[in-house]
């Protein structure tokens, strides 16, 4: 089984069901599940694996990750540091740019290997009858990212204008 696999699948219903209750950014929070997993498969790719691209989106979603899942622990406890609430509000101003950029160079230099390889292509004829291009499936994802990055960042820029200001209000009326 993948290193990956877990994470995927538990990143895939923490965010499916986070915005399960909000229908506007459903489809936005199982969109970005869909890219990082796509990324992830990239693994078996060993030519890109040594990429400078890998580490840029690893080391990028890594901090998120503790940053974000540090943030829903203390909230749980609710006992929220200002310094853990700030980080998450601030630090993808950085880290998804980073992380984006990482996850899209690394697919654009696994291209050539999977359009090579055939890797994960189904071609016909089949028992199926069902053709599946891998390569022009990761084409697409790169092409998703157009409409749905900037959709998430901003949404991001929103609620941390929303989180800080009312933090700062409230900071000050104490």
């Amino acid at each position: 089984m993948s290193s990956f696999f877990v994470p995927t699948v538990y990143r895939i219903w923490a965010e499916g069901t986070q915005t399960a209750e909000n229908s506007h950014h459903a489809s936005v929070g199982w969109g970005g599940c869909c890219i990082k997993n796509c990324v992830h498969s990239l693994e078996f790719i060993v030519q890109v694996q040594t990429e400078d691209s890998v580490l840029l989106f690893v080391v990028a979603w890594t901090i998120t990750e503790i940053i974000r899942y540090s943030f829903y622990t203390f909230s749980l406890l609710n006992h929220l540091p200002y310094l853990i609430k700030w980080a998450r509000y601030t630090l993808f101003i950085i880290l998804y740019p980073m992380g984006v950029s990482g996850e899209l160079l690394t697919i654009y230099a696994a291209l050539p290997f999977v359009r090579q390889s055939g890797l994960y292509s189904i071609s016909l004829p089949n028992k199926y009858n069902f053709s599946f291009d891998y390569y022009t499936f990761l084409i697409l994802v790169m092409i998703s990212y157009i409409p749905l990055f900037p959709q998430l960042y901003f949404h991001m820029l929103r609620q941390r204008r929303k989180v800080l200001s009312h933090t700062e209000e409230h900071k000050k009326s104490e």
